[in-house]
């Protein structure tokens, strides 16, 4: 499936800006590198993305949509992971609270993400034989 192949890619893909450098905020002594919190942050996303993709059951293409993987630490390639309504839930609840937590300090730190300028729309998942599909 698609999704996987982009699960396995975000760490090959995503971008950042200061990644491998310690966080510049004096009052951050000993904080995760921007490095680290990304790939933290990218951690659990792929536990949640992974989770929603054991059910991307469908009765309608409605039913279907495709979801960005990007976070407030680690952008995401073009494109998204292609999951039923339920799933889209449980992602946007996890890459808030990932946004909320992990990632609450990444910008302060001096942290960028710069990915994707130029990403095509989504395409329109469609539900073919009960199964969400791009």
């Amino acid at each position: 499936m698609r999704g996987s192949l982009l699960l396995a890619l975000v760490p090959l893909l995503a971008c950042g800006g200061r990644d491998a450098q310690a966080p510049t905020s004096g009052s951050d002594a000993g904080a995760l590198t921007c490095d680290e919190q990304s790939a933290a942050g990218r951690l659990a996303l792929n536990a949640a993305v992974a989770a929603v993709q054991d059910d991307v059951s469908c009765s309608t293409d409605s039913d279907c949509t495709e979801v960005s993987t990007q976070t407030v630490c680690f952008g995401a390639e073009c494109g998204g992971v292609v999951v039923n309504q339920a799933g889209a839930a449980q992602l946007a609840a996890t890459i808030a609270k990932i946004n909320a937590t992990t990632c609450e300090s990444y910008a302060a730190n001096g942290c960028s993400v710069q990915c994707c300028p130029n990403c095509p729309p989504f395409l329109y998942p469609s539900c073919v034989a009960g199964t969400c599909q791009d």
